[in-house]
Parts: C-alpha cells; structure tokens; sequence
C-alpha cells in the first residue's frame, strides 16, 4: 500500500488510502473514514483530484410544525419575522439575510417537558432581552430558562421559551463571538 496524504490547502486528498477493519461500519460493511472523510472502496481508494464540498453559508433550516396558521402568527407576532411567501404545507419565514422554513409535520417534537437540547437559537441585543422577556410575558409565554453561560462555544445571556408546537426557541445575547474548542484551550 501506497501513503496518503492530506492538503489543507485545498481540502484535497491526494494518494491510495488502505481500507482497515477497525473503521469499518457494520451496517454498510464496507465504510471507514480516512481523515474525517468516508472511504467507499473496501480495499484501496485512488482520492487524486476529488475535494469536499465547501458550502458557503447555511441557506435555511426547517422547524417541524403541526398548526402552520398559529406557527406563523407566532413567528411573525412574536419574533418579528418576516414571512416570504407560504404554500400548502410550508411557511418560508426571513431574519433580516437568514431563512428558515415552518414545515407542516405530525411528527412530535423530540424534546420532552423542558428538555431543551434541539432548539432554534436567535441573536438579540442585550436592550432587546430586557424589552423581549417583557414582551413574552404580556404575552402569556413563559421563559422556562434562563442561564448566564461562560464556557462553551456560545457564551452570554440566553432564555428559553416554547413556540405553539413546544418546539424550543432560545434567543441570545452573545458576550462574545463564538468561540471553538481549539481557540478556547490556547487562550
């Protein structure tokens, strides 16, 4: 077998990768990962010229929702969001240049009571955290957290609340740029 190797540069792999067992994923029988990459081939890759996709941002994301007419009174009265344009089962929904899109879905969400570990988070400035919690109350929408975090890679002033479907919405205000695990340990 030959050795490989790996450009940083322009994300390429250039070499043969032999295909061990020690990756290999059952299910598939026959994948491995070769640095952070999946390899196809059982025995060798020839990888000369192929490169990752590099995105260039994230376009939207989807918030599985049962009620499409309260999710979008919700998100547009309450969060302030513009609604682009609405089709049977889906409501594209706008944050200044981000997108997201409220989908009709008889799925239950994932989160159970006040678990809060799949959520949507929104940026907002420290003036409109103060005005957003009143707001919210006026509203009969409880914050059911609140936390002050100083470690991990978002950081600051954040709560918690429920949107008509219990799907989790968390607005920020960020103390800090986000910070990544390898910047946190040299500093």
């Amino acid at each position: 077998p030959r050795s490989s190797s790996f450009s940083p540069q322009s994300n390429a792999f250039i070499g043969w990768v032999k295909v061990g067992t020690a990756g290999r994923d059952p299910a598939l029988n026959h994948t491995t990962k070769i640095l952070g990459r999946a390899s196809l081939d059982p025995a060798y890759e020839q990888v000369i010229g192929c490169t990752m996709i590099k995105t260039s941002g994230v376009l939207h994301f989807t918030i599985p929702v049962k009620d499409l007419d309260a999710s979008e009174k919700f998100y547009t009265e309450i969060l302030g969001l513009t609604k682009v344009r609405r089709n049977a089962h889906m409501v594209f929904m706008r944050d200044r240049d981000d997108y997201f899109v409220l989908t009709h879905s008889e799925n239950p969400h994932p989160n159970r009571g006040d678990k809060h570990d799949i959520h949507t988070a929104f940026k907002i400035t420290p003036e409109e955290y103060k005005r957003a919690k009143a707001f919210l109350a006026t509203k009969g929408i409880a914050l059911f957290k609140e936390e002050e975090r100083r470690h991990g890679t978002f950081r600051g002033t954040s709560g918690y609340f429920h949107d008509p479907d219990r799907n989790v919405i968390e607005i920020m205000v960020l103390s800090e740029p986000p910070i990544s695990e390898a910047d946190e340990k040299a500093s």
